[in-house]
């Protein structure tokens, strides 16, 4: 995929992004709601056409997390309203994001990046246990999930020192944030402009994710 169809597909997950959060703003929750698995379908566009080395196994777990994503993301439509098999959904993409991270590297312990990450969870927990009753095992579990998912990608980039896996660590790291906002939106206490916040740190995270790719493509070149 050339350089400037790799631009203009960002250009049309910004604007997706943009577009879905005036719908929201203005009340049009219709609209708002379609937007969301169509800009999960661009951003899976952008991984799709990243040409990679035969045999890549980073970009067929990438894909499989992204489309984990979007159906994650429709069975959490309010049309639809299936929390738990969405939150599942959303459990294998990360699980399938666990596998590309560590494909062809020996996982290294890090205590810089795991500490952090380890720290937040146990605050998180802390704060969502009085709420969670019946979910408590399922959030938890997930949330272990994605602590280890970004631990994976972090170390892989303190391994590799590569700009493209040190956006896809940013991605995880926004992953959190948009987890860590809904969680509190959703069990502890809703706050104003919480699902703007998680709607852009979301997108970005899975646009950092998809664009890594990048990083198997044969005339792959450095941020």
């Amino acid at each position: 995929m050339t350089k400037g169809l790799t631009k203009g597909l960002v250009f049309a997950v910004v604007s997706s992004s943009v577009i879905m959060v005036c719908f929201a703003y203005f009340d049009m929750m219709p609209q708002a709601f379609f937007m969301k698995p169509l800009t999960m379908c661009l951003i899976i566009t952008i991984a799709l056409l990243t040409e990679t080395q035969a045999g890549s196994n980073y970009k067929n777990f990438v894909l499989a997390g992204l489309v984990f994503s979007l159906v994650g993301d429709i069975l959490l439509l309010p049309s639809i309203k299936q929390f738990t098999p969405g939150l599942l959904a959303f459990l294998v993409a990360h699980l399938f994001y666990i596998a590309a991270y560590k494909t062809d590297l020996k996982t290294r312990f890090s205590i810089w990046i795991l500490t952090p990450l380890i720290l937040h969870g146990g605050v998180l927990v802390y704060l969502l246990l009085p709420s969670l009753r019946s979910m408590k095992w399922l959030v938890l579990i997930y949330m272990g999930i994605v602590l280890v998912m970004s631990w994976q990608i972090g170390v892989k980039w303190l391994q590799t020192k590569n700009n493209w896996l040190l956006l896809a660590f940013v991605g995880s790291l926004l992953f959190i944030i948009s987890d860590t906002l809904l969680a509190i939106s959703r069990f502890i206490v809703k706050f104003e402009l919480a699902s703007l916040f998680i709607i852009m740190t979301y997108f970005c995270a899975q646009l950092f994710i998809a664009l890594s790719v990048r990083v198997e493509s044969p005339d792959y070149c450095d941020i």
